[in-house]
């Protein structure tokens, strides 16, 4: 009686949902957002995805799925666990009772072509169950999920009748049966891409809603059903979808050329994909009219049990039979002596079910645009040649592709397929040909050593000078390109105030150009063969002020491919820049230098920027001495050219001052403690830094004011300083590790309000695993696994199987992991009293 019931409540409804409007069983698929609720149309509209919001949702819904008889979505109330059907303007049904149990998680519902509605549930968010309701008899089957398993949402395939989920606790995909007895975990999904719902269509694929790159876009993943693997179809902008359902019950006719891209008087094969997911259809026409000066020369593939009416421009089957599965045809065609350019086609499925559009048009496979016509490029060239250069490292190879021009032809010398492979310089040549046309492709391919093929490396020795000095300007020219590199130019123009004395070393005979400035460096009509060679050139450094100046040279005359330049480099660096030397010495001949003192600290003077040779006040010839108050100290120092004096103006610096309350703290295990350090300073600037040696105990250490919350015993550190002055503050806190866990030692459970139930207090930080209950002859009469602490509704009421117990003694015992991580097994004695 109750089944019949529930099936006229359902008859019911379906009559008073005959004006709902259907949605078409296309490619599109329908997601509700987790930001604002809404019920949106996602769809692939010009090689991007598009979030169309239809309408706001006045609850919230989940296990979205798309039922064929109505052609409704199907959703389930997060919060009253109630049946509620979407038509495609986005309106609810009044709410239909089902039997689900309010106290799960129906996260994830899929519809397979029989009807029958398989929804995941959670009970305690931690494990899951498949459960199979027929909506016709409301008859529930449910299947246990593995531990280890946690799906988001799950997907059916219409022909293989295959369930598919997403696993949030490893982020895989997992292939399992209907009834969930065998599992098949594939290819994990990157930590950067997060999937959020799955759907399949009507050829049998497998796709991906979610983000891409951690939140960058939204995205559409195509996956691979046999391992995992997945890439990116189309993005668009950034979304968050709650639940996702598509109709795979529809019909899907794609059209894929070989090759795309062909001379005149080239024979191309095409192949059209059409995949029916739902019922068997037949009388079904399909008619595709060739674009001028291509004929259809042969069908190589017909399995739709059709009436070939075709002709050389039109591809034309009538009365086809569709059955439930996914078949192709393969035909071919050839493309005349016609002019180049971009040839588009396109066929049109017709005579089909409204619900699936009646009529629908071949979509090009090779494109990330929907119902977009198919594309052949003729090629021809006004030149008989083209040239294209190419360049490869040492030890790697390249593969020749001349598929963007023409897909025949034949290598002169080479092989007989299309691409080839090469690892070696030389000029490869391919033959373009065709019935009617014909060129050539030359490839001029060169190899050198990587990644650095030619290089100059510069040296300045010293790198620290005065002035009226000398110094060595060194060059190291690099060639390990693997083939010598003729006719090159070099240049340097040496800093302002410097001159070139002399060459030391010069590899390259003949190339030196010495009718240029002083202070330029010119080397002509070189060749690099060696592997290393080394040109050093005697500097000097004129009567110049400190500074530290730049310098970087440039050899010319490489090969275009490589590279036609190359700009010298420090080897003493990790980035490629220019070489540094350092001028020291003095702006005059009398320098006051400033320097501010902390209170309480030592100060050296250092008299190495400014020279060598060093007379200080105290008669110190040292090249630095420390003072401890201020004053003016006096330094004579020879400065390259010339002696000079340099003046330290010592000054009462800006004073900083930290300290905290206390210098020790006491707290309890899962105790938080605030800190609050006072800080005195004179200047305008602070920066601080505290020392957490636990490294993770603080809560926000960038902030100066923060809490605290150890796991043992620690002493901190905060570091302040002002730019001038610094200063630090040590303090220590101990830890009391005492597991603070209460149970009461008596409890009545009568009814009354007082003293009820038996559970489990705490003032800390715990999660508690499982609290039991034993009598005294071992018998366990209670058990709650996950308990919530201090939370009465989680703790025994005396009862067993629904039955009051006597008064008596009993045992408990608790799983307890504490803050700090520690794991213990609690237990004691209470007594029942009624």
């Amino acid at each position: 009686m109750h089944r019949i019931l529930l099936t006229l409540l359902l008859l019911v409804f379906l009559c008073l949902n005959l004006k709902a409007q259907s949605f078409e069983c296309s490619r599109t698929s329908y997601a509700i957002s987790e930001v604002d609720n809404s019920f949106n149309r996602v769809y692939i509209g010009s090689g991007f995805l598009v979030h169309e919001p239809i309408s706001i949702l006045p609850i919230e819904l989940d296990a979205l799925a798309f039922q064929r008889s109505t052609g409704l979505v199907i959703g389930i109330g997060r919060q009253d666990k109630r049946l509620y059907f979407i038509d495609s303007n986005g309106i609810l049904s009044a709410p239909q009772d089902i039997p689900l149990d309010p106290g799960r998680n129906y996260l994830a519902g899929e519809m397979n072509r029989q009807g029958i509605y398989y929804l995941m549930s959670s009970q305690d968010s931690v494990t899951q169950q498949l459960l199979a309701i027929d909506l016709n008899t409301m008859s529930i089957e449910e299947y246990a999920i593995p531990a280890g398993h946690f799906f988001t949402d799950i997907a059916i395939t219409p022909h293989e009748n295959m369930l598919y989920g997403y696993n949030l606790l490893d982020n895989r995909i997992v292939r399992m049966t209907l009834t969930a007895t065998n599992f098949f975990a594939l290819n994990p999904v990157e930590a950067k891409d997060d999937f959020q719902a799955l759907y399949t269509d009507a050829l049998d694929r497998l796709w991906g809603l979610g983000n891409i790159e951690n939140n960058v876009a939204s995205g559409l993943f195509q996956i691979n059903k046999n391992n995992g693997a997945y890439s990116y179809y189309v993005t668009g902008p950034e979304n968050y979808l709650s639940d996702v359902t598509a109709c795979p019950f529809g019909v899907i006719i794609e059209q894929r050329n070989n090759p795309v891209i062909a001379l005149p008087c080239t024979e191309i094969q095409s192949k059209i994909y059409i995949g029916n997911g739902g019922n068997m259809l037949s009388a079904a026409n399909l008619e595709m009219d060739m674009p001028n000066g291509f004929d259809i020369t042969d069908i190589q593939s017909n399995p739709f049990n059709v009436d070939d009416n075709s002709t050389n421009s039109t591809l034309r089957f009538e009365d086809m039979v569709l059955p439930r599965k996914v078949d192709s045809i393969l035909f071919t065609f050839e493309a005349g002596d016609i002019l180049g350019g971009d040839y588009l086609y396109q066929g049109t499925l017709s005579n089909l079910p409204d619900n699936i559009g009646t009529s629908l048009l071949t979509d090009n496979r090779n494109t990330r645009i929907l119902d977009d016509p198919n594309l052949v490029t003729i090629n021809t060239f006004a030149e008989d040649s083209i040239f294209e250069e190419r360049f490869i490292c040492l030890g790697e190879t390249l593969v020749l592709d001349p598929s963007i021009y023409t897909s025949t032809g034949q290598w002169k010398n080479g092989p007989n397929q299309l691409k080839y492979e090469v690892d070696a310089s030389g000029v490869y040549i391919f033959e373009a040909i065709s019935d009617c046309f014909s060129f050539v492709i030359r490839y001029n391919v060169v190899v050198a050593s990587c990644p650095f093929t030619i290089a100059v490396d510069h040296s300045i020795r010293p790198n620290e000078t005065l002035p009226c000095s000398e110094v060595v300007f060194e060059y190291i020219f690099i060639n390990d390109s693997g083939v010598p590199q003729p006719d090159l130019q070099f240049f340097d123009t040496i800093p302002e105030g410097f001159s070139i004395l002399d060459v030391i070393k010069n590899p390259f005979e003949n190339s030196w150009n010495e009718a240029l400035a002083p202070e330029i460096l010119h080397l002509e009509g070189f060749d690099l063969i060696n592997d290393f060679d080394t040109l050093q050139v005697l500097v000097e450094v004129g009567d110049i002020d400190p500074a530290l100046l730049g310098n970087r040279a440039r050899l010319t005359g490489l090969p275009p491919e490589i590279g036609a330049f190359r700009e010298s480099d420090d080897p003493d660096t990790q980035l490629i820049d220019s070489t540094f030397i350092l001028i020291k010495g003095t702006v005059s001949d009398s320098s006051i230098i400033t320097i501010p003192l902390c209170e309480g600290e030592a100060l050296v003077l250092n008299g190495t920027p400014y020279g060598e040779d060093f007379l200080w006040f105290n008669g110190s010839v040292d090249s630095s001495v420390v003072v401890g108050e201020k004053g003016l100290y006096e330094l004579i120092v020879f400065s390259g050219c010339e002696e000079s004096y340099v003046f330290f103006d010592v000054v009462d610096a800006l004073d900083i001052d930290v300290t905290m309350d206390s210098v020790l703290y006491q707290l309890f295990l899962s105790d938080s403690l605030f800190l609050e350090p006072l800080i005195l300073n004179e200047g305008d600037s602070l920066n601080f830094s505290w020392n957490d040696p636990q490294d993770t105990t603080l809560y926000s250490p960038q902030n100066l004011q923060t809490w605290a919350r150890p796991l043992r015993d620690i002493t901190y550190q905060i570091n302040v300083n002002n730019e001038e002055c610094q200063d630090s503050f040590q303090f220590g806190v101990i830890v009391d590790n005492t597991r603070r866990v209460y149970v009461g030692n008596a409890f009545s459970p009568n009814g009354d309000g007082a003293n009820d139930m038996l559970y489990l207090q705490t003032p800390e930080w715990v999660q508690v695993i499982y609290f039991e209950v034993y009598d005294r002859w071992g018998n366990r009469v209670f058990r709650i696994d996950n308990p919530k602490e201090n939370n009465p509704e989680d703790g025994w009421n005396g009862k067993f199987k629904s039955k009051s117990l006597n008064p008596g003694a009993y045992i408990w015992n608790a799983r307890i992991t504490f803050l700090d991580g520690l794991t213990e097994n609690l237990s004691g004695t209470v007594l029942l009293m009624r």
